[in-house]
């Protein structure tokens, strides 16, 4: 057989072999490529978990450090579960300092929605040493922080709303077709529908109570906790409820002592309203007043007593009254 011909054989086997090669090159980085979609899919339609630090709590949301670095906005539902080692919490011990795990699952805002939040004794212990040790200048300081990114978080719930009340007010319009378009056209002729939503974000006093507390002391007594349980079974009845609850102390003693009382003093009367069946997204964040706002004079027993307080307020949405 002629040399060349050996040679050109030669030479296809090479290129054949080297094909091969290619081919198998190409499968491998197609199944590197497909595998990479699956890990960057969007979160949002898995379950997650994440680990950090509370940096900002917000009234219905907060934000944590994440243990790489990233900052995450966790939000809450109904049916969140707080625990610390096997025990039911609250989520007023869900304070800025303290080392939580939530588990949830991502929405199309990029919030994680928590399911489940966990944390440690020692971690409840060390956050509230934190919380308690602030400076008066350390306390400005994260105050000034605070307000800036709860003002964030305020907007983007504020949209949530805004989406939910929209979503609310089609339903109704498409009700009110179903009775008739002369219905329809007298309530739009009326302007009641732009009044809706003019309204949305306009929240109106609905009842109140007033918890007082004896000097130096964040305990509710047993008779205010019926009649907060009272007022939370109220509420339920109120469509788009929100609770506001502002502690306070009298003007005796230190300052910083007194800040801290009422936070705690607000802190008590949360509890109590969430153990009364009040979920944490309906309850804005236990506003501590300290000595803001004196209700009465401090130079007599009477009056310092009155203003030892906590007032709970139900507020709703003018959007959402009945008409």
């Amino acid at each position: 057989m002629p040399e060349f011909v050996v040679g050109r054989t030669k030479e296809r086997t090479e290129t054949m072999s080297i094909r091969k090669v290619g081919f198998k090159r190409s499968l491998t980085l197609a199944a590197v490529a497909a595998a990479a979609l699956i890990v960057s899919a969007p979160r949002a339609i898995a379950d997650d978990h994440v680990t950090g630090v509370i940096t900002v709590r917000g009234d219905t949301t907060f934000t944590i450090m994440s243990d790489n670095g990233a900052p995450l906005i966790v939000a809450f539902a109904e049916s969140t579960k707080i625990e610390s080692e096997d025990r039911k919490m609250q989520a007023v011990e869900l304070i800025p300092g303290l080392r939580v795990k939530v588990e949830g699952k991502y929405n199309e805002r990029h919030q994680l929605v928590a399911d489940d939040i966990r944390f440690s004794e020692t971690a409840r212990r060390i956050a509230n040493a934190v919380k308690l040790g602030l400076t008066p200048t350390n306390q400005q300081v994260a105050e000034n922080t605070y307000n800036i990114q709860k003002g964030a978080m305020v907007l983007q719930e504020h949209g949530t709303m805004l989406d939910t009340h929209g979503q609310t007010l089609t339903s109704h319009g498409q009700t009110l077709s179903q009775h008739g378009d002369q219905i329809a056209a007298t309530e739009v002729k009326t302007g009641e529908i732009t009044t809706r939503i003019n309204d949305i974000d306009e929240l109106s006093p609905v009842e109140n109570l007033i918890v007082y507390f004896p000097n130096g002391r964040a305990t509710v007594s047993q008779d205010y906790v019926a009649q907060l349980q009272e007022l939370a079974e109220k509420a339920k009845g109120v469509n788009g409820y929100k609770i506001q609850v502002q502690g306070f102390a009298s003007a005796v003693g230190p300052r910083a002592f007194n800040e801290a009382l009422s936070a705690q003093r607000a802190e008590a009367v949360t509890a109590v309203l969430q153990r009364g069946g009040v979920p944490p997204a309906n309850i804005f964040v236990p506003a501590a007043m300290g000595i803001s706002e004196q209700f009465a004079e401090n130079n007599t027993a009477q009056g310092q007593a009155e203003n030892r307080r906590v007032i709970v307020t139900i507020l709703q949405s003018k959007g959402l009254v009945d008409r």
